[in-house]
């Protein structure tokens, strides 16, 4: 509204002056006109503060506004330094030319010296308007260009020349004058939240004083001087009486005024008084040091103590011991931020009882800079027990035993499915230490492992890995497992412990393990079997089709070599039947070494050296094998140099078929701790979830059959960068027996 009868006066005034109208440039004749300048300079800053008006955060608005209050500040700086310097810029007919033909043409359309000096302070208080660094500037800039207006128009009130010019060329026009006062309130109010605006705009007590006093304050002595000035020059009244009259007006106006404001500040704070001691909520007020200074009825309810008791006491002496850590967090909270909380503790009443209360509060400063901290104690005794009963059933729902237990391990609260395992009632659990429910072989260790807890104070479950045994009510043992989770109930820390008897499940994995064993035990039979039934079939095959195919050789040979001379086309076909009998024996070798490789009665080093060779003429891969053990001394049973040597074969077989490598190394040892076997390729290495493929039982099958003797199979492997394969059977251990 102001921009806009700001930028409305400056375009009235030029219309006057392109239109050649004496009334839009002077409001009366014989008074000064409002200049071209003037007006020009009017409607830019009506133009500058409507723009910062505007709620829009563009870099375009922001610039203009800057740009237009620029050329106003620009405006009265020139005019100034014409004035100052003697100088002529031309600005004062950049739009209309004043009666050339006369001597003072310059000083005709140039606007006066006090006009130019406020659109210079009203310029300047545009520009920083935004500005969080020079706000109070444009605050006194704008206040300062606001009393020039203000003189102009008691000068035309009280027809004193001297306040709004001099001379007929630099005296500011009444309208001129309004203007100045009307578009630097404009400024003032463009940002009521801020700077100086902010006391007057607040609602507080001091804003709603300044609401009602400062336009008496304002008006009230222009108008009263205005009336005893006009009274005197029609002389109605004279000096003296003059006098009197205007004191009496002021003192009737000004305590009328105070009074009403008075009357209302004290409503108000009335208001404020009733919702400070009516309220549900405990509030307080300590100085620095914690003594008690001031509070209302429902704090007093709270802590047990009467107003005058209170004052002989500080705020130490309602906290809990318990609660202590969290008292010097908040108070350096406090002493950093100027808030603290809202946080929950238990205050000490004056009969001992502990009450929980949430509290919150923040620092203020007192009339003469004293530091005061205003907490407000709420008590939440019924949201406390409302929590505890919602524990309670949620606990009661639980289908497993499940104890609330303190820290200091008493049990506060059991649920049926608890009485029902342990054969007790709540009664009965209720207050007893937890530690009684376990075994006297673990009592001990569940103490430490409870205090251990307790110090490390987690927020996070947990699952006790360790076995425990607990204890009937009858004094039978059960294995058990506990998951605990920590809550505070009632400002302590309580724990859930949540139980689970595991007997059957103990009791399953007991029979699971025993069926697994006898599968192990099965499989290990049946690998005895099968390669005793292979050793059998090549020794048949050896002793019987071997020598049958030896004789048959010896008269195909000496048949062969009777008809060599007689019968030559006999004797080539002999031949031919000779090549077939060779050919068949050396398939019969091979089937003899597939089932059982002879060189594996010689012991294990020379069957494993005897296989690389085949391997490395079959496959193409080089191979290397070392050993740190004399051969055949590797103190391994015909099972397990058997069982060894076929896990060796398995994996030459995986390097053939998957590693794509060049290279493979095998190494042979025996220590005093027993026999290992390693076996590394340089191949492209095991894949992830190469482990887990349909109908992949190489390794599973070696990895049973080395847990059979009481070994272990390792597998380190990555891709492309090969694959080891170990094996370790310890010296001592025996095979179980089937």
């Amino acid at each position: 509204m102001f921009a806009l009868a700001i930028a409305a006066l400056g375009l009235v005034v030029l219309v006057g002056w392109a239109l050649d109208v004496v009334a839009l440039k002077s409001l009366m004749a014989g008074w000064a006109t409002m200049k071209v300048n003037t007006a020009l300079g009017f409607l830019l800053a009506g133009a500058s503060l409507f723009v910062a008006c505007r709620r829009s955060d563009a870099p375009f608005w922001r610039n203009l506004h800057v740009a237009l209050a620029a050329m106003v500040a620009l405006l009265g700086l020139l005019t100034l330094g014409e004035y100052l310097f003697g100088a002529h810029f031309g600005i004062d007919r950049f739009l209309f030319i004043v009666d050339p033909g006369s001597a003072s043409q310059d000083l005709q359309a140039r606007m006066a010296l006090a006009t130019a000096a406020g659109f210079a302070l009203t310029g300047t208080a545009l520009i920083m308007l935004n500005s969080r660094r020079w706000r109070m500037v444009s605050m006194f800039a704008a206040l300062a260009g606001n009393l020039i207006g203000m003189l102009a128009i008691l000068g035309y009130a009280y027809d004193v020349a001297g306040l709004h010019g001099v001379g007929a060329y630099s005296s500011i026009a009444l309208h001129t004058a309004l203007g100045f006062v009307v578009v630097n309130f404009g400024v003032l109010l463009a940002r009521p939240r801020r700077g100086l605006m902010r006391v007057v705009t607040s609602n507080t007590s001091g804003g709603m004083m300044a609401r009602r006093l400062l336009p008496l304050a304002l008006v009230a002595p222009f108008l009263i001087g205005w009336l005893h000035v006009e009274g005197e020059n029609r002389g109605l009244i004279n000096s003296g009486f003059g006098i009197a009259l205007v004191t009496l007006t002021y003192v009737a106006l000004f305590t009328t005024v105070i009074w009403r404001t008075a009357a209302v500040l004290c409503a108000s704070d009335q208001k404020l008084r009733d919702l400070y001691q009516l309220s549900p909520m405990g509030i307080v007020l300590t100085d620095i040091k914690g003594r008690h200074v001031e509070s209302n009825e429902a704090f007093r309810t709270i802590s047990g103590y009467s107003e005058k008791e209170l004052r002989a006491l500080d705020y130490r002496t309602f906290i809990s011991r318990a609660y202590e850590a969290d008292e010097t967090r908040q108070f350096d909270l406090l002493r950093r931020t100027g808030l603290y909380g809202p946080y929950e503790q238990e205050c000490i009443r004056k009969d001992g009882s502990l009450v929980p209360v949430q509290l919150n509060g923040m620092r203020i400063i007192g009339n003469h800079g004293q530091k005061y901290t205003w907490s407000i104690v709420e008590n939440i005794t019924e949201r406390k027990q409302t929590e505890r009963a919602q524990v309670h059933k949620i606990v009661e729902a639980a289908p497993d035993p499940v104890l609330l237990v303190g820290n200091n391990g008493v049990i506060a609260f059991a649920n049926s499915a608890a009485q029902s395992t342990f054969g007790y009632t709540l009664h009965e659990l209720h207050g007893w230490n937890v530690d009684n429910l376990v075994a006297l072989k673990n009592r001990s260790g569940h103490v430490h492992a409870r205090h251990v807890f307790g110090i490390s104070r987690t927020q996070h479950p947990i699952d006790l890995n360790k076995p425990l045994t607990a204890v009937h009510k009858d004094g039978t043992e059960f294995p058990v497992e506990i998951s605990l989770s920590p809550i505070r109930m009632d400002g302590q820390p309580v724990v859930i412990a949540s139980i689970r008897d595991i007997t059957e499940r103990k009791r399953a994995a007991e029979l699971l393990e025993q069926s697994l064993a006898q599968l192990r035990r099965l499989s290990d039979h049946q690998q005895n079997i099968r390669e005793n039934e292979r050793k059998r079939i090549a020794r048949d095959v050896h002793d019987d089709l071997g020598q049958n195919l030896l004789a048959l050789k010896m008269d195909v040979a000496m048949l062969h070599a009777r008809t060599g001379a007689s019968h030559p086309k006999l004797n080539r076909q002999v031949a031919g039947v000779l090549n077939n009998i060779d050919a068949t024996i050396r398939s019969v070798k091979a089937i003899m070494n597939d089932l059982r490789p002879a060189t594996l009665e010689l012991g294990l080093y020379p069957a494993v050296e005897w296989q690389l060779r085949q391997f490395e003429r079959m496959s193409g891969i080089a191979c290397t094998l070392v050993s740190n053990t004399p051969e055949a001394e590797f103190g391994l049973d015909e099972d397990r140099t058997s069982a060894v040597f076929r896990m060796f074969q398995e994996s030459l077989t995986n390097v053939a078929r998957h590693a794509d490598a060049s290279e493979v190394e095998i190494v042979l040892s025996q220590d005093e701790h027993g026999f290992s076997m390693t076996v590394t390729d340089n191949g492209k290495g095991l894949q992830p979830g190469d482990g887990m493929k349909a109908n992949s039982f190489g390794l599973v099958g070696m990895r049973e059959r080395v847990h059979s003797f009481g070994g272990k199979l390792t597998i380190e492997s990555s891709p492309d960068n090969g694959t080891t394969l170990s094996i370790f059977i310890a010296k001592e251990e025996r095979r179980i027996e089937s």
